[in-house]
């Protein structure tokens, strides 16, 4: 008997055939699977966007608050003052000056001027007492007699209170007049209290000024050759007196020997 024939589509010459049809039917399987994706026109994937957060609101710009009125504490009034030195030369720094205004035995207000020598304050009511002081040296308000630091006020008054100061000075007033004066004669300030003493010497002027002239204190002149105190016999010595105004000027009358 003849053996059966196998079924032509076993056939060994068939197999890359099957082979091929395999891969196309993978090929058109693997089209159908489609990742998922953005419909068209939405953004493009990409990082996680956080939940949305309440915003604070923006806020306008700020506007300067308006300057506040000037305000006076009750029962006060405010009180201004401009001090000037009548001499240049003297060598007073505005900075350097106080102004005092007192009730009394009470000071209502004591302040420093600033550099161009205006003052302010408040202070009750009423008729004052205004007085200056200085750092570099004593003074007093040009003009008065007896010479004083202080004189009365009334405040407020309608314009600002002017005080012109003026230096306390140790002087040599030569008799007879004249142009010569004894500069560089040796002054001596001694101070009781502490023992300090200042010395110092007169300028072209005849004049020195000192830094203070307490009660207490004693100025000694002592001439240089060529002069005497008036009425003297001897050329030259020395002569002292003692402070009884400590804003007025020591005065020494000479002449020349």
């Amino acid at each position: 008997m003849t053996p059966p024939r196998p079924p032509l589509w076993r056939h060994p010459a068939l197999a890359p055939v099957y082979a091929a049809a395999l891969a196309i039917g993978c090929v058109a399987l693997a089209s159908l699977v489609v990742a998922p994706h953005a419909s068209a026109g939405d953004d493009p994937p990409g990082p996680p966007t956080a939940p949305p957060t309440a915003t604070a609101p923006v806020a306008s710009p700020t506007t300067r608050a308006a300057a506040k009125p000037v305000t006076t504490a009750p029962g006060k009034v405010p009180v201004t003052a401009v001090v000037t030195v009548t001499e240049a030369r003297a060598g007073l720094r505005l900075s350097h000056l106080a102004v005092q205004i007192r009730e009394g035995a009470v000071v209502l207000a004591d302040e420093r001027a600033d550099d161009q020598g205006q003052w302010s304050s408040e202070i009750t009511a009423g008729r004052r007492e205004v007085c200056v002081m200085s750092a570099d040296a004593p003074v007093r308000l040009a003009g008065t007699k007896p010479a004083s630091a202080c004189r009365q006020e009334q405040v407020p008054g309608t314009r600002p209170i002017e005080l012109k100061i003026e230096p306390a000075r140790v002087i040599a007033r030569v008799t007879g007049g004249g142009t010569k004066v004894p500069s560089d004669s040796s002054v001596t300030i001694r101070y009781a209290q502490d023992g300090y003493s200042e010395d110092g010497a007169l300028d072209q002027s005849g004049s020195f000024i000192p830094k203070q002239l307490p009660p207490d204190a004693r100025v000694c002149l002592r001439l240089v050759d060529g002069w005497r105190f008036a009425g003297a016999a001897a050329p030259g010595g020395e002569q002292c007196q003692a402070i009884t105004n400590p804003v007025a000027d020591v005065t020494f009358s000479v002449e020349p020997s």
